[in-house]
C-alpha cells in the first residue's frame, strides 16, 4: 500500500474497531461455535446454548445455526488472543471478548476490502479524489459501517467475494486467465460460501463472468476445482454435526425461525413489491439510511453505455438486483429482526462503488451533501446500537436520536473501556480523527501541484492516524497487553442487558 492508501486503511480501521457493540444472538451463536470447538473440541454448544436462541437442535444436542466459516475464522484469533488475556475468565464482559475476535475476522477485513474497491477504481479510469471520496463514502455511509463492528459474517463474506472478482478482474486484459488464478479465485469464493451459504449465487454470477473472456474455456475448470476444498470441509463439518453432507444447520433450528425456514427454500419465497419497498425506501431502507446510493442507478446506466465497462456494469447490475430479490423474497422482513437495515445487501455492497463513481461526473453537485447526510446517518446508526428491537416501526427517531440525544443508548467505545473516558467524550474523540482526516484530504488535494508540501502532510497525517489507531482503535492495549480493562471485571448493574439473554454468571 501507498502512503494514501495507508492512511485510508487507518482511518477506516479506526472507525470500525472504535465500537465495542452488544452481542446480540446472531453474534453469540457465531461465539458459541468457537467456545465450543477451543474448549470443548466439539461442534456441540450445549454448554454454551443458554447464551443465544440462535441455535439448531439434533440428536439431543445445540449447534449453532450459522454458517462455520466465520466461527473457523475467528478459532486461532480467539486462542491466540485467549492465552494473552484469559478471556475465558468468570465474569468478563462478554460482548469485549466477541469484540477482539470482530476485530480480526470482520473489522480487519473490512478495511482491506476498501482498499480493494479504490485500486479497482482507479485501474478503470476514475480519477483519484473520486476513487477516494466514493471508497470512503461507501465504507463509511452505508450498511458497511455498522456491520464492519459487528459479528456478523456480512462485511466478511463482502470482501471475500469482492477479493475473488478484483483477481479475475485483474488478469481480464489478457484475454487469457492462468489456471492457478482461476483456482485462487475460485478458492476464494468457496471461503466466501463456507462464510455465508448465499454467497454461493455470486460463486455462480463470477463464474459467469470468467466465462466471457476466459480462453480457452475448459480452463475455467480450475475455477471449480478452488472451490472443491472449502466444500469439502462444509460437508465434513455437516457429517459431523447433521450426520449428511447435504444437511445444514438451518434444517434444525430450535427457534421461533424453524417454521420460517420451512416455508419455501430456507425461508426464502418469491420475491413480493411491499417488501421491496421496504427494503429500499421503508424506515430501515437501504436508500433511506443511505441517500447517496439514489446516485448509483444512474452510474449503472453509465457503464451500460460505456463499452469498455459495460460487462462490469452487466454483472454489478445482475449481482445487486438478484441479491435485492431474494432480500425481498425472505418471509420475514430482513428489516425487521434486530438489524439496522436490509443486511443480506451488505455483501454485495461493494460492487455498487463503480457505479456510484461513474454517476459523478454529471451529478457531483447531488454527491456531497447525500454523502454527508449517509455518513452521518450510518455514524449515528453505528453509535446508537444498530441492534434495533424488531416493534421499533422508525429508528431513526424512535431509536438512535432519543439514544444519542440523551445517552442512554450510546455504545460502548475502547477509549472508554481502556481509559475511563466518557462514552460522549470517546465519540468526540473520533469525531476529531475522521475531521482531521477530511481536512488533510482537502489539503492535499490543493497542494496536488506541490509534491513536495503534499508529501509532507501526508507523512504528518500518517503518523498521526497510526497514534490514534494505536490509542483508541487498536483492540490490544501495547502498554498491557496481557491485561483485561479492570472494569470489565465487575458486574456493573448500570450497563442495559443487550439484545438477547445473557450466559448465566457473564455480563452481556
Amino acid at each position: 500500500m501507498n502512503r494514501k492508501e495507508i492512511l485510508l486503511f487507518l482511518l477506516l480501521l479506526t472507525c470500525f474497531t472504535f465500537f465495542v457493540q452488544w452481542s446480540g444472538a446472531e453474534q453469540r451463536s457465531f461465539f458459541s461455535l468457537i467456545l465450543a470447538l477451543h474448549n470443548d473440541h466439539s461442534l456441540i454448544i450445549d454448554r454454551y446454548a443458554e447464551m443465544t436462541p440462535d441455535k439448531a437442535q439434533f440428536n439431543g444436542h445445540y449447534y449453532s445455526d450459522k454458517a462455520p466459516g466465520l466461527s473457523f475464522l475467528g478459532l486461532p484469533v480467539y486462542a491466540a488472543i485467549n492465552t494473552m488475556q484469559h478471556l475465558d475468565r468468570p465474569g468478563l464482559f462478554l460482548p469485549y471478548s466477541i469484540y477482539m475476535v470482530s476485530a480480526f475476522v470482520v473489522s480487519l477485513p473490512s478495511a482491506l476490502l476498501a482498499i480493494l474497491v479504490l485500486r479497482f477504481l482507479l485501474r478503470i479510469g476514475i480519477t483519484e479524489p473520486r476513487a477516494f471520496a466514493t471508497t470512503a463514502v461507501m465504507a463509511l455511509g452505508t450498511l458497511a459501517l455498522p456491520f464492519s463492528t459487528l459479528f456478523f459474517s456480512h462485511q466478511t463474506a463482502a470482501f471475500l467475494v469482492f477479493a475473488g472478482f478484483y483477481l479475475l478482474f485483474m488478469v481480464k486484459p489478457t484475454g487469457g486467465l492462468p489456471a492457478t488464478r482461476l483456482f485462487l479465485a475460485g478458492l476464494i469464493l468457496g471461503v466466501a460460501v463456507l462464510v455465508e451459504y448465499p454467497m454461493v449465487v455470486m460463486a455462480v454470477i463470477l463464474l459467469l463472468y470468467a466465462l466471457t473472456f476466459v480462453q480457452p474455456r475448459r480452463v475455467v475448470i480450475s475455477y471449480l476445482l478452488g472451490g472443491l476444498p472449502p466444500a469439502l470441509a462444509l460437508m465434513a463439518y455437516n457429517s459431523a454435526a447433521f450426520q449428511h453432507p447435504l444437511h445444514f444447520s438451518y434444517f434444525y433450528e430450535a427457534n421461533t425461525w424453524a417454521q420460517i425456514h420451512q416455508q419455501g427454500f430456507l425461508g426464502l419465497g418469491l420475491p413480493r413489491l411491499s417488501t421491496l419497498a421496504t427494503v429500499l425506501a421503508g424506515s430501515r431502507g437501504l436508500l433511506t439510511l443511505s441517500p447517496v446510493l439514489i446516485l448509483v442507478f444512474y452510474g449503472l446506466w453509465v457503464m451500460m453505455r460505456n463499452d469498455r465497462w459495460r460487462a462490469e456494469g452487466m454483472l454489478f447490475l445482475t449481482s445487486f438486483s438478484i441479491y435485492l430479490l431474494m432480500t425481498s423474497g425472505y418471509k420475514v422482513p430482513p428489516t425487521d429482526i434486530w438489524v439496522p437495515g436490509p443486511r443480506f445487501l451488505v455483501p454485495v455492497l461493494p460492487f455498487l462503488a463503480a457505479p456510484l463513481a461513474f454517476s459523478l461526473p454529471r451529478l457531483r453537485w447531488l454527491f456531497a451533501p447525500l454523502a454527508m447526510v449517509s455518513v452521518a446517518i450510518m455514524f449515528l446508526v453505528t453509535a446508537s446500537n444498530p441492534q434495533v428491537p424488531p416493534e421499533i416501526s422508525n429508528p431513526l427517531f424512535e431509536w438512535w436520536l432519543p439514544g444519542l440525544l440523551n445517552r442512554s443508548q450510546i455504545v460502548h467505545s475502547l477509549p472508554e473501556l481502556r481509559f475511563g473516558i466518557s462514552r460522549g467524550l470517546s465519540l468526540l474523540l473520533l469525531a476529531g480523527e475522521v475531521g482531521l482526516a477530511a481536512l488533510s484530504a482537502v489539503l492535499a488535494c490543493l497542494l496536488a501541484s506541490k509534491p513536495h508540501a503534499q508529501s509532507a502532510v501526508l507523512s504528518t497525517l500518517a503518523v498521526l492516524m497510526l497514534l490514534a489507531y494505536l490509542v483508541i482503535g487498536f483492540p490490544i492495549d501495547l502498554l498491557r497487553p496481557f491485561d483485561v480493562p479492570a472494569s470489565l471485571l465487575e458486574p456493573t448493574a448500570a450497563l442495559p442487558a443487550g439484545p438477547a439473554a445473557p450466559l448465566p454468571g457473564v455480563q452481556t
